[in-house]
């Protein structure tokens, strides 16, 4: 992921979230699995190139130490919050899988 992937990436998930608002009436138990099996794909990318950055820059010797919440992060955050508040219980099957991820910023 290059640092115009994550621009764009930012960019994509805070567009999602307000169609998420938007049209939620509309969106499937079914729907909501594949955004939230997508979401999960993308936080994955999203630490493998934060992990990644740390390694080249030398600024993490200890990949065990908190990475910093950078942008693209911040929007999958705050996209699994819109989620869970616009879809409730049928957004919470999948909360367990999504924040496994995102601890790591944490």
């Amino acid at each position: 992921m290059q640092e115009t992937d994550r621009d764009l990436s930012a960019i994509v998930l805070r567009l999602l979230a307000r169609c998420i608002q938007i049209f939620s009436s509309f969106f499937t138990d079914q729907l909501i699995k594949q955004i939230a099996d997508e979401l999960n794909d993308t936080i994955k990318k999203i630490i493998k190139f934060e992990i990644e950055k740390a390694q080249e820059e030398g600024t993490s010797e200890d990949l065990y130490e908190p990475l910093s919440l950078e942008e693209p992060t911040e929007e999958a955050v705050q996209l699994i919050a819109t989620a869970i508040d616009t879809f409730g219980d049928q957004f919470m099957l999948h909360v367990d899988t999504l924040m496994s991820n995102v601890v790591v910023f944490l």
